[in-house]
C-alpha cells in the first residue's frame, strides 16, 4: 500500500483483497468499520469530511469497544476462547491505522516486569491464566494505561514465550 493512499482507500484495497482470498476476518472487519463510518455520516449533527481523521477516530472506537469485549471472553475461560482469539486477530489488523503512543514503550516495559514476576512465581500456570493475572496486575499498576495495549503487549509476550 502506498503511503499516499488515504484510510479509506487502503480499506477498500483490502476488502477486495480479502474477498478474493477467502479471509473471513478481515472482510468482516473492514466492513464493521464502513459500516461504522457511514453511521458517523448519517448522524444528523456529523459537519466532517469524510478523512483519515475520521477513519482514525472510528478505527480506534472500535478497538476500544472490541478490546473490552475480548477482556469478557478471555474471563470466560475455554467458552470465549475463540471469540478472544477473532476479536484479538481483528484489533491487530486494525492497529496498523491506529497512531502509536509515547506510553507504548512505558507500557511495554511495565507488562514486561511484571510478566517477569507474575511467570517467576507461577512458572507452571498455563498461559491462558497468566495472561488474565499478568493484565490485572498491570492495569492496577498504573493510571492511564490502554487496557487494549495492555492486552496485545501481554499476548505478544507470552506467545513469544516470555
Amino acid at each position: 500500500m502506498s503511503d499516499q493512499q488515504t484510510i479509506q482507500q487502503q480499506l477498500r484495497a483490502e476488502l477486495t483483497d480479502a474477498i478474493k482470498s477467502g479471509d473471513a476476518i478481515r472482510r468482516d472487519v473492514i466492513r464493521h468499520i464502513e459500516t461504522d463510518v457511514s453511521r458517523a455520516k448519517a448522524d444528523p449533527g456529523f459537519s466532517r469530511e469524510v478523512d483519515d481523521a475520521l477513519y482514525t477516530d472510528v478505527i480506534g472506537g472500535y478497538v476500544k469497544r472490541m478490546a473490552r469485549a475480548r477482556i469478557e471472553f478471555v474471563a470466560a475461560g475455554e467458552r470465549g476462547a475463540a471469540h478472544a482469539a477473532r476479536l484479538t486477530a481483528e484489533i491487530d489488523y486494525l492497529q496498523r491505522w491506529l497512531p502509536r503512543t509515547a506510553a507504548t514503550e512505558e507500557t511495554e516495559a511495565l507488562v514486561r516486569r511484571v510478566a517477569a514476576e507474575v511467570t517467576a512465581t507461577e512458572p507452571d500456570t498455563p498461559p491462558a491464566k497468566l495472561t488474565g493475572r499478568i493484565i490485572g496486575q498491570v492495569m492496577r499498576s498504573g493510571e492511564g494505561l490502554d487496557g487494549a495495549l495492555v492486552q496485545q503487549l501481554v499476548r505478544r509476550l507470552l506467545e513469544a514465550g516470555a
